[in-house]
């Protein structure tokens, strides 16, 4: 990276944390284990609070979600207050913006979706199969999860269950180029159009990994692996390597801003334009970091011990939340 992009860096960071009180712009080896409850175990006993597990953003505001049924929200990215927790509700592990409502899910099938930002109604997706995953398009919400799990809504309240012959644990998913993309255990890429026929993606790995994250933007789709794997593709069904494998593993994705942001263990950033080279940096603490979400024109990511940062272009990070 050339001087004139760390000095626009460290003015960035120097802004960013002298605006996120005041200003609506202002703001591995980890943990991990290959058991059913993938990013709600990202916790531990000796932990003073709970991991937050996803965020996201949608009507003006940010949604964190986490262990215990936590739930923190900001209007702007600096000030968070929390409006549930002390397994009032089900234990989160996702949570998206519908264009109407928020719909977080969680362990057991739990869902929940919120009628206003303090009120929130528990439901389940019909099966007691944990949901790790959710994604937006045309056809509705999708949950994925355990043992290849999908379900379908039009509104994050009623779910139908799709058969798929899908055996694979599904961790994440998303929309982009006119389909669905999940993926999930054993190296499974999956792609469908409506979310009911899907067919397995083309990937270049010989040993497959388990992978964490995928988003799409602007014609490019990343997929990221536990063992630090990063793949790409324009179309989500053939899949190419790219020239990094990230030292952590990467929980999250977000596009945005014309980057790629990846966050992962041990408070590890990555961004990229388009995957030919990454640009890595790191949140101030060296916490897991689980989900990343942009909105405010700023990037948030949150992660174990409930700790959230923001970055006003994916690189230099502020703790706005501990």
């Amino acid at each position: 990276m050339n001087s004139d992009m760390q000095q626009r860096s460290s003015q960035a960071s120097g802004q960013a944390r002298r605006s996120f009180s005041s200003s609506k712009r202002a703001l591995v080896v980890l943990l991990f284990v290959l058991a059913p409850f993938f990013l709600i175990a990202c916790g531990s006993s000796k932990k003073e609070k709970p991991a937050l597990n996803a965020v996201a953003w949608g009507e003006g505001i940010f949604v964190a979600v986490g262990e215990n049924g936590h739930i923190l929200t900001s209007p702007d990215g600096g000030d968070w207050k929390k409006i549930a927790g002390k397994a009032k509700l089900p234990t989160l592990t996702s949570v998206v913006w519908t264009g109407e409502a928020f719909v977080a899910s969680g362990g057991g099938g739990n869902t929940i979706w919120w009628t206003s930002p303090t009120e929130w109604s528990v439901g389940t997706v019909g099966a007691e199969v944990d949901i790790y995953g959710l994604a937006t398009g045309p056809s509705g919400v999708i949950a994925v999860g355990a043992g290849g799990a999908v379900f379908l809504s039009p509104d994050g309240v009623v779910w139908e269950s799709i058969e798929t012959g899908i055996a694979e644990t599904l961790r994440q998913a998303t929309w982009g180029d006119g389909k669905y993309v999940a993926v999930g255990e054993e190296g499974a890429i999956w792609t469908s159009p409506g979310a009911r026929i899907w067919t397995r993606a083309e990937t270049p790995l010989e040993v497959p990994t388990i992978f964490l994250a995928v988003a799409y933007n602007e014609g490019l789709f990343f997929a990221s692996g536990a063992d630090g794997t990063i793949l790409e593709s324009a179309n989500g069904e053939q899949w190419n390597q790219t020239s990094l494998v990230a030292a952590q593993p990467m929980f999250g994705i977000a596009p945005g801003l014309g980057i790629f942001t990846f966050v992962g263990g041990v408070g590890a950033v990555l961004t990229t334009v388009d995957g030919s080279r990454f640009y890595p940096s790191g949140t101030p603490g060296t916490e897991q970091l689980n989900g990343v979400t942009i909105g405010n024109e700023m990037f948030v990511t949150v992660g174990s011990n409930e700790r959230i940062y923001a970055s006003l272009d994916g690189m230099s990070w502020a703790e706005v939340h501990r």
